[in-house]
C-alpha cells in the first residue's frame, strides 16, 4: 500500500513494515549521470513497525530541513489534513466491518 501524505511525502508499505520517503530532485555531482540531473526519485529517509512512528517520522523530517517558519506550518497544515483523511477512512473501514461480523 502507498499513502501519498504530499507532493513530498509518502508512506509505503509492506509485510513487515511502514517506509517513509521523500521526493528527491536528482542534483549534478561527480557521479550523476547528465541525463538523470533533474529527474525526480523517492529516497527512503525511515524505516518503522507502526504507522504512526512513520507519521511522526515525516513531522520531524519537515521541521528539520526547513528554517522559513510559514514554510514548516503549511507542510504541516497538509500532512494533518491528510492524516485526518486517513483516520476517517480507517474508522469507518472499522465500523462496517463490526456491523458486517455482527450480522454474521
Amino acid at each position: 500500500m502507498i499513502i501519498k501524505l504530499s507532493n513530498e511525502y509518502k508512506i509505503v508499505t509492506n509485510n513487515m513494515e511502514f517506509v517513509v520517503q521523500k521526493m528527491n530532485i536528482i542534483a549534478k555531482g561527480e557521479n550523476t549521470k547528465e541525463e538523470n540531473v533533474g529527474k525526480e526519485n523517492w529516497i527512503s529517509i525511515g524505516y518503522f513497525p507502526k504507522i504512526n512512528q512513520a507519521i511522526q517520522c515525516v513531522s520531524k523530517h519537515i521541521l528539520l530541513v526547513n528554517d522559513d517558519l510559514n514554510i514548516i506550518v503549511n507542510k504541516l497544515n497538509i500532512i494533518d489534513l491528510k492524516i485526518e483523511k486517513i483516520r476517517a477512512l480507517l474508522e469507518n473501514t472499522r465500523v462496517k466491518e463490526l456491523k458486517e461480523s455482527e450480522e454474521i
